[in-house]
């Protein structure tokens, strides 16, 4: 049998066609079933753990360069109202 290119063709169009259908079909039935939420969006939220440490992203820094200054440790707690209080006018207090 001869080669013929447009007979090639017009197969590997049948099939795409055919893969196209029983992807989108599988697409359908998966989200009738178990519907999923986008796993991605232009709009991120970072979780963690409080005991993650100095772990600070602003709009500039990319997640790799805001790691590699974070640590695990307790989470860190604000003093007690007595304690502020017992510091003189004197002594200089950064926050």
């Amino acid at each position: 049998m001869p080669y013929d290119g447009k007979l090639l063709a017009r197969a590997r169009g049948e099939l795409d066609n055919i893969r196209a259908k029983n992807r989108d079909e599988t697409q359908r039935r998966y989200n009738e079933v178990l519907p999923t939420i986008p796993v991605y969006s232009n709009i991120y939220y970072d979780f963690y753990t409080p005991y993650l440490q100095n772990y600070v992203i602003p709009a500039q820094v990319t997640w790799s360069q805001a790691i590699l200054l974070a640590y695990f440790g307790l989470p860190e707690t604000e003093a007690p109202a007595d304690e502020m209080e017992a510091i003189g006018d004197d002594e200089a207090v950064f926050d």
